[in-house]
């Protein structure tokens, strides 16, 4: 079963997969050296027997456990893994957790001053843009539209650290991070805490709305 894997990962299970990766008579070799294909292949040779298909939750859940105690240990994933992981991963899930510790762990060195805004304005206003855009007048406003559960959005923050250093000195520049509320507000707060700037956290019809204008 496939539904609401995210549970298990910090739980007794996340713990009972390192023991199993780390048993040297296994002898499974590190994710990050073979690559997820080569992983899953020591994996089948070992655990075939027990389980009739390739694609199974099991699988999945030793290569995600292998990636995260990767990133726990400092290592950062390249833009080849997370290509290669986006390929390899049959639950979304597990996929965008993965890229989630990544963030978290390259931007744990770059902690900025932030305001965050929770449900700012009146649920019946839809007209959220236009009121941030008066809130920062004659500045230049970059929005990133996001959510917690977006994998693909959160891997374009690297991107985006890009423009904010080339506009850091520039006083005029605002950049504006736009949320609704099926983002995990822990998860909100974790990267508004990291990236700095401005973190709007509205209602679902508003960002809705925002989305269909822009």
């Amino acid at each position: 079963n496939y539904a609401d894997t995210l549970t298990l990962m910090p739980s007794g299970y996340f713990d009972l997969l390192i023991a199993i990766q780390q048993d040297s008579l296994l002898q499974i070799p590190s994710i990050t050296s073979v690559g997820p294909a080569g992983f899953k292949t020591r994996l089948i040779d070992l655990f075939g027997k027990t389980f009739e298909q390739e694609d199974n939750l099991f699988y999945d859940m030793m290569m995600a456990s292998a990636y995260i105690q990767q990133i726990n240990e400092g290592y950062i994933l390249t833009p080849q893994e997370l290509y290669q992981i986006d390929s390899s991963f049959k639950n979304k899930e597990l996929r965008n957790y993965i890229y989630h510790q990544n963030e978290l762990k390259k931007c744990s060195n770059r902690v900025g001053d932030e305001q965050v805004f929770f449900l700012p304005f009146d649920k019946k206003n839809e007209t959220i843009v236009a009121s941030i855009v008066d809130k920062y007048k004659d500045k230049v406003i970059i929005i990133d539209f996001w959510a917690t559960w977006c994998g693909p959005c959160i891997q374009a923050f690297s991107e985006m650290d890009q423009v904010k250093k080339k506009y850091a000195a520039r006083e005029d520049v605002v950049f504006v991070y736009l949320t609704d509320e099926s983002s995990n507000r822990n998860g909100f707060q974790e990267y508004s805490k990291i990236l700095g700037g401005e973190h709007f956290y509205v209602y679902k019809n508003q960002f809705a709305t925002a989305l269909e204008q822009f």
